[in-house]
């Protein structure tokens, strides 16, 4: 009953920002745009839906009737690129709507990707360039390879309401300084990220990066599985 709850609200979200919702996964699902006709503002359309959903689950959870129930949090990835849509079931009956391809799989690993960088909702690079041309507030995280890929991406975080601005500032400042290899300024970046806003799984990430002496030190933080 919970999460009908939940996801009847994000269901609901996406459809009103054109999304067409193709699957539900356990306690996840699939959304994409440019469904049926394209749809030239999707890139924006799927941030501004992420952190609408992401205001959904914070107001549900603070609502008197869920007082005392264990909170409930939400990750998500968002990929833009060329993919197959169409029917991809199996014939007679080819009635699986759906998509597949890169993207698709990218997504999927920038949705578990947050749970190594303690944040809410990453998108790569091609969809940072149309989010960033709207306002949307986002925190560069540099160039990644997610687990399960071997190609780098640009990373980016978008950032949830009141997200202090220095926090921001401060961790793409240590990224920075890790991307073209100083590190030594990163690791006391990343010290100075920590002594401000707390324990941060992105310094914990990047940190351990450095402290591998199989890093390939290129400025590409590599994700290990976990």
């Amino acid at each position: 009953k919970t999460l009908n709850l939940y996801m009847g609200a994000m269901t609901r979200e996406l459809t009103a920002q054109n999304a067409y919702v193709n699957k539900f996964l356990g306690d996840g699902l699939l959304a994409f745009w440019s469904a049926f006709v394209p749809e030239p503002r999707q890139c924006e359309l799927a941030v501004a839906s992420a952190l609408a959903c992401q205001r959904l689950v914070r107001e549900i959870g603070e609502r008197p009737d869920r007082a005392g129930l264990p909170p409930i949090t939400l990750r998500l990835g968002i990929a833009t690129g060329m993919v197959v849509i169409g029917d991809c079931g199996a014939p007679p009956d080819l009635n699986d709507y759906t998509v597949i391809g890169d993207s698709v799989n990218l997504a999927a690993r920038l949705e578990s990707a947050n749970k190594q960088f303690g944040t809410s909702i990453l998108i790569d690079g091609t969809t940072a360039v149309a989010a960033r041309e709207s306002g949307l507030p986002l925190c560069s995280l540099g160039r990644v390879v997610v687990v399960g890929q071997s190609v780098p991406i640009d990373l980016h975080e978008v950032c949830i309401d009141a997200d202090p601005q220095e926090r921001i500032r401060m961790t793409q400042d240590a990224v920075q300084a890790f991307t073209r290899g100083d590190f030594q300024s990163a690791r006391e970046a990343f010290g100075a990220l920590e002594r401000r806003f707390g324990r941060s799984k992105t310094a914990i990430a990047f940190r351990e990066a450095m402290d591998d002496p199989n890093d390939r030190r290129d400025g590409v933080l590599r994700l290990r599985a976990t």
